[in-house]
């Protein structure tokens, strides 16, 4: 399972090519937070890593960036399109 990961706290176009399971965003709740490694759940005390490599804590944090959009939010939160399954193809 893909994942992206946006920080301030995160390098420019960082890259981590580390193997990450469910399991690696609790290892970062406990690394974070004191807690013991593998007190949360199973799949906590399975995983092999956290998601540190992602994150640097002690630097300043990098400022908001806007990006531009075609359309802004006023659209979405007014569209009146019928929903569809996201997997419809």
């Amino acid at each position: 399972m893909p994942l992206i990961v946006v920080s301030a706290f995160t390098a420019k176009g960082l890259i981590n090519n580390n193997r990450h399971d469910f399991g690696s965003i609790l290892r970062f709740i406990e690394h974070n937070f004191g807690i013991p490694e593998g007190a949360l759940t199973f799949a906590d005390q399975r995983a092999t890593n956290d998601l540190t490599g992602f994150f640097n804590l002690t630097q300043t944090p990098r400022p908001f960036q806007t990006i531009p959009a075609a359309l802004n939010a006023a659209f979405f939160l007014n569209d009146k399109t019928a929903p569809v399954d996201p997997d419809d193809d």
